[in-house]
């Protein structure tokens, strides 16, 4: 099968084959599933020819992000090549709506496989100017694209947050109607807030809250301290956020725990019951950062709030970023069992309450700000975030910064 892959395709053509099978493979079990000896097995490769070919499994998952960032960057041209000099859709919001769409329909498995890709850049600094390579693709189309509808280029980067972040809502949602709904009012608001416009849909979004409503998961912050169960949330709390969802096991909760194995299934029947709770243990001290944040008597101005009070939510050394990095693995996880897709919803839709009481202290603004705000807010931040340099501060600054200005 080697040697017919390589006499009747070119290297290249043999190659996109095997990452096409390995995209696949990303959508089942995440990154953590392409080991050397799974891909060979389905590619019909021997795991020394695999080994020939590519090095190590490190080399090929390097070669495999590339080629996912050059098919986005064909994906952004043909979208830029059908508007021609003039777009189209009749406002924004129908352009934005298509793209969102056409991306989660036809594209599902790169985007899980980039976010895949934002985790392992998240964690290794070797990684990390590939996924920045790719996040500047959609950018520079929004660049190119807001100046014609009357918005400066410099919203760019937070318009494509906020809309990658959207896209994940298509990607996890249980329920899709109910998915379209929420995406739709994400759209109506974000286009409004920028446009200087009443929301026409004034309060949160109802598919929204019936998401969070729905998300049934133990507790966690209310555990007794001491117990036994309280030792398994926090200790796989620890896992994730050192090593991400793919370190976690009962064995291994057990081993760092100190407890029998038949303990760690004694208080929770699976993993995914672990996980929503540990979901919950570093939400609660996300939030705990949020409200113990220095602000100035309680209020401050726009850009205050984006130069003093993000960077603190987003900076490397807080549980802002390390959570919202353990958040997305939980969440990401989630999306590829389709018992759990509610629990994925679910956390997405909670993400955002630790912003709703900071926007309330903003000083130098006239507008009333709801759930889906604070939810916006923090869909585009996590957007910025996937895309920035972690010890480059200011530029993340810089980047959301402008966009918030313009929004509230």
């Amino acid at each position: 099968m080697y040697q017919s892959l390589t006499s009747e395709h070119t290297r290249r053509d043999s190659d996109e084959a095997i990452f096409t099978i390995a995209l696949k493979m990303v959508g089942e079990s995440g990154l953590s599933g392409l080991t050397a000896r799974e891909i060979s097995k389905r590619a019909g490769l021997s795991p020394s020819g695999f080994l020939y070919r590519y090095g190590s499994r490190e080399a090929f998952l390097a070669e495999f992000a590339n080629w996912l960032i050059q098919e986005d960057q064909t994906c952004w041209q043909a979208y830029a090549s059908e508007l021609g000099d003039a777009p189209t859709p009749d406002s924004l919001k129908s352009l934005a709506h298509a793209i969102v769409t056409d991306r989660i329909e036809t594209h599902r498995e790169m985007l899980l496989g980039m976010w895949e890709f934002q985790l392992l850049a998240s964690r290794s600094a070797d990684v990390s100017p590939v996924l920045t390579a790719w996040r500047q693709q959609d950018v520079d189309f929004w660049s190119d694209m807001l100046p014609r509808f009357g918005l400066p280029s410099s919203l760019a980067a937070g318009w494509a947050g906020s809309l990658l972040g959207c896209m994940r809502i298509g990607l996890m949602s249980d329920k899709p109607l109910t998915g379209r709904i929420w995406m739709d009012d994400i759209l109506t608001r974000l286009t409004e807030r920028l446009f200087n416009t009443t929301p026409s849909r004034p309060g949160d979004s109802p598919a929204r809250q019936a998401a969070e409503t729905n998300l049934a998961t133990p507790n966690a912050v209310q555990e007794e301290d001491g117990t036994t169960r309280s030792r398994i949330i926090s200790v796989a709390s620890d896992i994730i956020m050192e090593d991400g969802c793919a370190a976690l096991s009962h064995r291994a909760i057990a081993k760092k725990a100190g407890i029998s194995l038949s303990s760690t299934t004694h208080h929770f029947q699976t993993l995914n019951d672990i996980l929503s709770a540990a979901f919950e243990t570093i939400y609660a001290a996300a939030r705990e950062q949020a409200q113990q944040l220095p602000r100035q008597n309680r209020t401050y101005t726009r850009i205050e709030f984006s130069r003093d009070i993000l960077p603190n939510l987003a900076g490397p050394q807080q549980i802002g970023r390390t959570g919202a990095i353990a958040m997305d693995d939980i969440m990401l996880r989630a999306t590829r069992d389709s018992a759990n897709k509610s629990l994925a919803a679910g956390l997405i839709a909670l993400s955002g309450s630790t912003t709703l009481g900071l926007l309330a202290g903003i000083s130098d603004s006239e507008k009333a700000y709801d759930r889906l705000d604070s939810h916006i807010v923090r869909l585009c931040l996590n957007g910025v975030i996937c895309g920035s340099d972690i010890s480059d501060g200011g530029h993340f600054t810089a980047q959301v910064a402008e966009f918030l200005s313009a929004y509230l």
